[in-house]
């Protein structure tokens, strides 16, 4: 009200005929009770910009986690993606190694038969030749071949052997990329617990808000500007709930 019409600004009476321009209340008392309800006004208002700005910061706390976690999400699917493609490369890989191995095994094994057969026959002729004639140059050919059958021996022990290390090494990195995938699995887990954390403080804030509405229900003309704009960011944000609760859980 102003004071064109000489009244108290506290209590709407009129001020005495003698009152200078000045004077705004009627008496002592009026004017006490006015000074204290605008302290009292003043110390809600601030309470009312602490609540809006931790509000703020929960919601950019709350933005920037569920940032992360869709950063995590993508980075989680492109390393299984790329885990999958290279766990099936792995595999095949493997399949033609042991495929191959089991190839050469079988190779070096029938060498090996054919070898023990023509010993056989060596040692058969050796004896027969005791008994009569011996013939030198049959002794050294199949010293010779003797030889040359223990060298492709050795040498087909040592391909085995190097398939062998091949293996054993894809079998530690596909280990190695399952533990990767754990470890994403977890850093998962943490950034849900942790949005979910948030959304306990909004959904206290929300409460505390709906209290606050329905406490100055039909009085909000009485409320500071600060509180009528809490009151009304609360009503239009449960409005959009009600409207679409799939947005509105996302806002939240």
């Amino acid at each position: 009200m102003t004071n064109d019409s000489r009244l108290c600004l506290e209590c709407g009476g009129e001020l005495p005929p003698t009152a200078t321009k000045r004077r705004l209340f009627c008496t002592k008392n009026c004017g006490k009770r006015h000074h204290a309800r605008a302290q009292r006004a003043t110390t809600t208002m601030t309470d009312a910009d602490q609540l809006r700005a931790q509000l703020n910061a929960l919601r950019s706390e709350l933005g920037r986690k569920e940032s992360q976690l869709a950063a995590a999400r993508e980075t989680i699917a492109a390393e299984r993606s790329r885990g999958r493609r290279q766990e099936s490369k792995f595999r095949k890989r493997e399949r033609r190694q042991l495929a191959h191995a089991q190839r050469a095994i079988m190779s070096r094994v029938q060498t090996l038969v054919a070898t023990r057969d023509r010993l056989a026959v060596v040692r058969s002729e050796l004896s027969e030749g005791m008994t009569g004639h011996v013939d030198r140059s049959d002794l050294e050919v199949a010293a010779r071949r003797i030889v040359d059958l223990q060298a492709r021996v050795k040498a087909a022990n040592e391909r085995v052997r190097t398939l062998t290390g091949h293996y054993e090494a894809l079998r530690d990195r596909y280990v190695s990329v399952v533990e990767d995938h754990n470890r994403a699995g977890q850093v998962i887990k943490e950034l849900t617990a942790e949005r979910e954390r948030v959304q306990a403080v909004i959904d206290q804030w929300d409460v505390l808000a709906g209290r606050l509405a329905e406490a100055v229900s039909g009085r909000s003309g009485q409320l500071p500007a600060s509180d009528r704009t809490i009151v009304r960011t609360w009503v239009d944000w449960k409005r959009g709930q009600t409207r679409s609760p799939v947005t509105g859980q996302g806002r939240s």
